[in-house]
């Protein structure tokens, strides 16, 4: 019906194709399209949501190929080196797709480029270039808050405690970020690095109303609890950690590591055999094979 109301609108048949899509119905939406086209043969939108639907209809191959020809016509634009990226990440190439997204920042500093290149430093991929990348950006020009949080998340990723710390801390300042559950349990690791004690205070700050639900949040203060060889306090807020995330091996680990300190020999060959028995690496794995063979022991 819509098509029919609108075949004589390039706009509204853009419209049309983008529910179309949403809703899986490609075909319907390349008719709209080509319709589009139709009536305004040089829309750089219609050619590119074309180019773009060639992505959704799986064939990634093309659509890096349409990007670069209009390209040749229309000049470096974000959007198309974006497109290019989904592309190249389509096919795995993870590399290429890193490269195009960060063309496509450093052209219209497009949000959705940077959660992508956010998530390809989670990923091994192009990490130091990511973060080098946004503090260049900073020098010249303020940053909106949540692309400081990605920021601090990734040198966390790579390691760089007091690059994350700094601006972690920077972030509670602002109303939006001063319980967050996720940033606070960020840091307290950080801190348990070398207090234990302002861990600790600033894991139980991110409890407050919205962490009594977050697994790494508990498992973080019972961990810290570990450490300052606090085992019995420790263990209820492993048990809930557990409770809320069991495929977690990490807080059957810790969990494993407070029993064994308390004498609790079965129960922790069994929490530690659990963490074991998952494919997903974590932090303690080869310690909780040799805490296996110390339990185990004749």
């Amino acid at each position: 019906r819509l098509y029919t109301l609108w075949d004589d609108n390039p706009e509204k048949l853009r419209d049309l194709a983008a529910l179309q899509v949403a809703t899986k119905n490609l075909s319907a939406a390349r008719k709209s399209l080509v319709k589009a086209l139709e009536l305004d043969t040089q829309s750089f939108d219609v050619q590119l949501d074309l180019a773009r639907l060639l992505l959704a209809e799986g064939k990634p191959d093309d659509a890096a190929v349409a990007a670069s020809e209009l390209q040749a016509t229309f000049g470096d634009r974000g959007d198309l080196y974006y497109l290019q990226g989904e592309a190249a990440l389509a096919n795995n190439e993870l590399a290429a797709a890193q490269r195009h997204f960060s063309k496509a920042f450093e052209l219209d500093r497009s949000g959705a480029a940077l959660v992508q290149l956010y998530q390809l430093s989670l990923s091994g991929v192009g990490g130091a270039e990511f973060t080098a990348m946004l503090e260049a950006t900073l020098k010249d020009s303020p940053l909106p808050a949540w692309a400081i949080r990605i920021l601090a998340d990734s040198h966390l990723a790579q390691g760089n405690l007091n690059a994350a710390a700094g601006y972690y801390e920077g972030l509670l300042g602002l109303p939006e970020f001063s319980n967050d559950p996720e940033l606070l349990n960020n840091l307290a690791n950080i801190y348990a690095e070398t207090d234990l004690e302002k861990a600790l205070t600033t894991a139980n700050k991110g409890l407050g109303e919205k962490g009594s639900n977050s697994a790494a949040l508990l498992d973080t203060i019972g961990w810290i609890m570990v450490k300052q060889q606090r085992y019995e306090q420790a263990l209820p807020y492993l048990r809930e950690a557990y409770a809320i995330n069991s495929t977690d091996p990490e807080i059957r680990y810790h969990t494993g590591v407070a029993l064994a300190a308390l004498g609790r020999s079965k129960e922790a060959e069994r929490e530690l055999r659990g963490a074991l028995a998952t494919e997903r690496d974590f932090p303690g794995r080869d310690e909780a094979r040799k805490m296996i063979d110390e339990l185990t022991a004749p």
